[in-house]
């Protein structure tokens, strides 16, 4: 089956391996304390009202703990993941 082009996708995908490139080699835990950053920085930018700010980060939580359900919940095969992934774990 053909994939359709969906621009903000490969958009987000070709940023992800961007970023990737920068972190492959740093801890996990540095990596996410990075990316959290992130994810604060541009929510507060988007947002005046904390309100606001925090039903925006609830809703990337949420969409973020339905990815990882999802992760988990089909079977995991090494041959399967990403290359990116692979690598960023092993630099745990």
């Amino acid at each position: 089956m053909t994939r359709l082009f969906n621009p903000r996708e490969d958009a987000q995908l070709t940023l992800f391996k961007m970023l990737c490139k920068v972190v492959v080699g740093h801890p996990t835990t540095d990596i996410a304390g990075a990316a959290t950053n992130l994810l604060l920085t541009v929510v507060q930018k988007r947002h005046l009202k904390l309100a606001d700010a925090e039903a925006h980060w609830d809703e990337l939580m949420g969409r973020g703990r339905v990815a990882l359900q999802r992760r988990y919940g089909r079977q995991q095969d090494v041959t399967e993941e990403s290359e990116i992934s692979q690598r960023l774990i092993s630099n745990g």
